[in-house]
Formats: C-alpha cells, structure tokens, sequence
C-alpha cells in the first residue's frame, strides 16, 4: 500500500479534502488586461462675482442735549448700514468740533463702525468699512467613466479650479464739510453719493447763550479830593484833517496778456498815498477797500479765459470775471487790507491774447479806503 502522504490526484494531495467543485474546475487562467482610464473630467465651472458690500445710508440725525455723548448707531437691514447719528448740542454757543479721523478697511465678515474719538475738545469720526468677500471657488471637475473592460480603470483627474470671482466694491465715505449753525436748527448730516463715494456734509447748531452772571458786589467809594479851581478856556485849535486814500490806474493802449502775468498800467488818473508797484499798486494802510477794476475786449477769447484781482499774487477767486471777444468786463467788491499788500489784474487764458483800446482804456484798476 502507498504512503496516503505521497498520493496526488491531478496534482492535489490526496490527503486533502476533495468536493466535486475542486475535481471538476480546471486551472487559473491568466489575468486580463487593465482597462483603459476613465476621461478626464470637465473644468469646473467659473465662480460666481463676489457681492457686492452693504450699501450704507444715513437715516436719521438726532440733537441731543450738551452732556450726552455724541454717537454713532448703526443697524442692518437686508444687505443696507442705516446710520443714525446722536449730535450734542455745543454748551453755552461753542459748538463741538467733528473731523473726519482715520478710514480703515476690514475684513468682509466684519462689521461697517464709525467710532468717535474725543480729544481735546474735538470729535475725531473713525470709519471701518468692510470690503468685498472673495468670489466663491469654482466646483471640482466630474469623475472620469469606467473602463469597458478588464479591471476598473482609474479615476479620471479633477478638473482645474474655477477662476475666482470678483472682488466686490467697497463704498468710501469722505468727510467733505462742517458748518456751524444758529442754535434753534436741527443737527443734520447730509449725504451725497457720487460714484461709490458717500460725501457727509455735517450742520452742527451752536449752544444756547448761556445765562449772564451776577453782578460783582460795588466797591467802596474813595474819598473826594479837594475842587480846584477853573481856569480859563484856551484858544480854539485848528480844524482836523481826514485821513482819505483812493487810487486809479490805467492802461490807454492796447497790449498782450499771457497766463498768471500782471496787466500792465501805468497811467495815472488820480493817486493818494498809494504806491505803484509790478503794475499794479502797493496799499498805504490797514483797511477796508472798495476795489473796482474794468478790462476791454480780446478777439482772440475763447470759453475759460478769465481775469481777477490779485492780492501779493494770489488770485481773489470771487472777483473773477471771463473775458469775451466782444464786451468789456468789470467787478466791483470789498474786502480789508493790510499795509504794503500789492493789488494786481492777473489773467488766465489758452494762448497769448491782445486786449484792445479804443473807446475806453484797455484796463483800469481803482482802490478807495472806507473805514
């Protein structure tokens, strides 16, 4: 009899279990190709632009009484800052000071503040204003197919990132002006919107006079001196004189103007106390003027061209005039002096013009003291 350990049956071990599956199913054939790999997915879509941030809009402006805190309250409502502002009114008619402080960008989530700062008497306003969130990511490319056949094939790569969205705009508020007014007026701020930009214009009231304070107890009276006795009247004095300034300059001939350079004129009509100086005239006092000036036409004058008062060159912005190809210009206005300030005509033109003479000078200037 054969050892059962050494026995094979169609290679098996005959000391091994047998079933008729194990008898009757052939041997492992080789292994099938890999299937080929799945495409590769789409690119994911571009993302959507970012919002835009809060739209911000002023309200309400409250007076309050002078001990109470100015603020600043903001509320939100359905993507839009309402600011609602709480003014004190200025104790005893001196009016608090508000300034624009600092401007700080934030981050989107954060939100829009304005902080008033109290220093030294004065309402420093910082704004914090968040900017755009970051548009949304583009979403992740498909998974690539199945291979047909033979083992999975693998997945496909994912898609490119979508484009980034675009930043969204953050509004801008600028501080533009600050005017005091009479104490009776509501507090108010004005909002004036132009490209993005929020432009606060703030009316401030002035204080109440406050009462007037008791009067300080009367001092004793001194001991009267002796009546000395009346002498005799003198001789009457010579009448006083009055003081008088006026001046008028002028040029009778035609001549050429140029931007930011002096008229010329040197022609006297009448002269007291003033001194001729760069083409105009040199003040003799301190003083209230009435200054008075008159230019002739140009041919060559063109939309823009103007003509003013300058005083130690600085233009007088409300005594500009334009100058025409047709009439003659004049101005007349006030304003107060100080000794040796120099008064000039300067103009502003494209190119070098002639102003002409004829029926009347081609420019005057005259100047007279008031008070």
């Amino acid at each position: 009899m054969k050892n059962r350990n050494t026995c094979n049956f169609f290679g098996r071990n005959c000391c091994e279990p047998t079933t008729p599956e194990s008898l009757l199913r052939g041997p492992t054939g080789e292994k099938g190709a890999t299937g080929s790999t799945g495409a590769t997915g789409p690119t994911g879509p571009t993302g959507a632009t970012g919002p835009i941030t809060q739209a911000i809009q002023v309200r309400e402006t409250h007076t309050v009484e002078p001990e109470v805190e100015a603020k600043v309250v903001a509320t939100y409502e359905e993507g839009t800052a309402f600011l609602e502002f709480f003014i004190p009114k200025g104790e005893y008619g001196e009016a608090e000071i508000i300034l624009a402080g600092t401007t700080e960008t934030i981050d989107p989530d954060l939100r829009a503040e304005v902080i008033d700062r109290f220093d030294e008497d004065v309402h420093f306003l910082d704004f914090k204003i968040p900017r755009g969130p970051q548009g949304v990511q583009g979403a992740q490319g498909l998974q690539g197919p199945k291979g047909d056949t033979g083992e999975k094939g693998d997945i496909g790569p994912t898609g490119p990132q979508g484009l980034p969205g675009e930043i969204g705009i953050s509004e801008v508020i600028t501080i533009d002006a600050t005017e005091t007014i009479d104490p009776g007026e509501k507090a108010e701020v004005q909002d004036d919107f132009d490209r993005n930009i929020h432009h606060l214009t703030f009316y401030i009231p002035k204080g109440d006079t406050g009462p007037q304070g008791n009067a300080g107890p009367i001092g004793p009276a001194g001991e009267a001196g002796p009546s000395g006795e009346r002498g005799p009247a003198g001789p009457p004095g010579p009448p006083g004189t009055i003081s008088e300034f006026y001046a008028t300059i002028y040029n009778s001939n035609s001549q050429s103007i140029s931007s930011s350079n002096p008229l010329t004129m040197t022609e006297e009509q009448i002269n007291k106390g003033f001194k001729l100086q760069n083409g105009g005239f040199s003040v003799p006092v301190n003083g209230t003027y009435l200054i008075s000036y008159s230019i002739n036409n140009s041919p060559q004058a063109s939309t823009g061209d103007y003509v003013g008062i300058a005083v130690n060159g600085v233009l007088v912005n409300s005594s500009k005039r334009p100058i025409t190809s047709s009439t003659n210009v004049s101005c007349t206005l006030a304003m107060f002096l100080n000794r040796n300030d120099i008064l000039t005509l300067i103009t502003n033109v494209t190119s070098s013009h002639t102003i002409n003479s004829g029926s009347a000078p081609s420019s005057s200037l005259t100047a007279i003291v008031i008070s």
